[in-house]
């Protein structure tokens, strides 16, 4: 269970980091 909520959360962080993306909040 645990190894599944860590990849819930790497998720859910790689999904924040495209979204700030989409708005040009980050630079990559």
């Amino acid at each position: 269970m645990r190894v599944l909520l860590i990849e819930d959360d790497e998720l859910i962080a790689h999904g924040i980091l495209a979204g700030l993306r989409a708005h040009g909040l980050t630079v990559d």
